[in-house]
């Protein structure tokens, strides 16, 4: 009689964890997909994916099941505190701004900026409460990225082909699926991170999905070389030295490994040189642009000049900053919406309170995640924290000089790493407990 009550109800819990599955698969790919060149149409566009998996799994009645509680731990302890204080400066910072402010606009773009930012901080909960349910968490919301880079990628190479005059309209802001190159970048960046790691941590795997990995890499790169983003190419750079150095140190084999990225680097910069068909794309760009340039200003793009008056803007509200979505209406902007740097971001939106809060969110992540790479975490979890470290990282380092945390699409893998990091490492404490 129990089996049969149990039957039941088991089958009940299998059907809400495929749907939950189900639904933020699909969700990550529409997420990839829906790049506009205005940041707040993706940035609705991606709240609404958000939302509706947040709807979907408090109607999944989860709550027969143990809820995960954040706070188990001092060092969960202190970046639940550290989290509640960032979100209560943001919002102290947009009702203390918002009265001040005379245009309709400017108040529309606070208030929509700060539903975003809402929006990502409830998503990241629920995904620490999903995650932390699960047995093992399903690498494929990452693998999603390289694979739905390969499909744009393949779209643009087959206009190429297929048309005698393979300029898109002579534009930056008619590429299929993403209409801002920027933006793109960012996908390309993350799609040849984890597909980089894919091949590194391919050693237990079989030989065809070393290949198939191989040609995902070669195709993101290509995309990535011929966008010509130096603080993509910078990024991953980086990214993948950091990784190689705390894999390499305990699986010494995995050289060979390194030696495939590298034909795949070869390949991808040959693909991305014989179709650059605009003037502003190409790895090529990045040698003519350090060859004229004048100045350490003018090789910036400007950014130092940006960032003097961002930091001297942020100045005159120091402790609590002008709110959010400042840049966009700062006096003395020079261009674009974001500042093109992660912590000025924060500085400006909610002062020197929220960029220490979110500084010492970002170490104390990072500084985990290396820990669970460092000391072994769960075989069936290591893929998954090593995939989240490299985002995090790539597109951290990337908002030093772009706006990865400004915009929506990358703000939702980023939340998806850091809840992967942080449901991981709840476990891990409660295992060693």
């Amino acid at each position: 009689m129990d089996n049969e009550i149990s039957s039941p109800i088991s089958k009940a819990y299998i059907y809400r964890d495929q749907l939950l599955y189900i639904s933020l698969l699909l969700f990550s790919v529409s997420v990839l997909l829906i790049g506009d060149f205005s940041a707040f149409k993706t940035g609705i566009y991606t709240a609404g994916y958000q939302i509706a998996f947040i709807i979907i799994y408090l109607f999944s009645d989860f709550k027969s099941k143990e809820s995960i509680s954040i706070v188990n731990g001092k060092n969960s302890l202190f970046i639940t505190t550290l989290a509640i204080l960032l979100y209560c400066t943001y919002v102290l910072s947009y009702m203390t701004n918002i009265i001040d402010v005379n245009s309709e606009t400017h108040r529309l773009a606070m208030s929509l900026k700060m539903l975003f930012y809402t929006t990502h901080l409830c998503f990241l909960y629920t995904l620490i409460q999903y995650f932390y349910k699960t047995i093992r968490v399903n690498t494929n919301f990452f693998s999603v990225v390289p694979v739905t880079v390969t499909i744009i990628i393949s779209c643009i190479l087959s206009i190429y082909f297929i048309y005698s005059n393979p300029q898109i309209d002579y534009t930056a802001t008619n590429i299929p699926f993403a209409t801002n190159i920027r933006h793109l970048g960012y996908i390309a960046t993350m799609g040849s991170v984890i597909s980089t790691v894919k091949i590194l941590r391919n050693f237990n795997t079989k030989n065809l999905s070393l290949a198939m990995w191989m040609v995902i890499l070669t195709l993101n790169l290509s995309l990535l070389f011929w966008l010509g983003g130096r603080a993509a190419l910078l990024s991953y750079t980086f990214t993948i030295a950091i990784y190689s150095y705390f894999l390499l140190k305990d699986y010494s084999f995995l050289k060979k490994y390194l030696i495939y990225i590298v034909i795949s680097i070869i390949i991808a910069i040959f693909i991305s040189t014989s179709v650059s068909i605009y003037p502003w794309n190409g790895i090529l760009r990045v040698k003519e642009s350090i060859e004229e340039f004048s100045d350490v200003n003018q090789l910036s793009s400007n950014r130092l000049e940006m960032w003097t008056h961002c930091f001297r803007y942020g100045l005159e509200s120091f402790w609590l900053g002008h709110g959010p979505d400042a840049y966009r209406f700062m006096p003395t902007k020079t261009a674009g919406v974001q500042p093109h740097n992660l912590f000025l971001q924060v500085f400006l939106e909610a002062g020197f309170i929220g960029l220490l809060c979110f500084s010492a969110i970002l170490i104390s992540s990072i500084y985990k995640a290396i820990l669970l790479l460092v000391n072994k975490v769960k075989s069936e979890h290591e893929e998954a924290v090593s995939l989240a470290f490299v985002v995090i990282v790539a597109m951290t380092i990337h908002g030093t000089l772009s706006g990865t945390y400004y915009h929506a699409q990358p703000l939702y893998f980023i939340m998806l790493s850091f809840a992967v990091i942080a449901s991981i490492s709840i476990q891990h404490q409660e295992c060693r407990k």
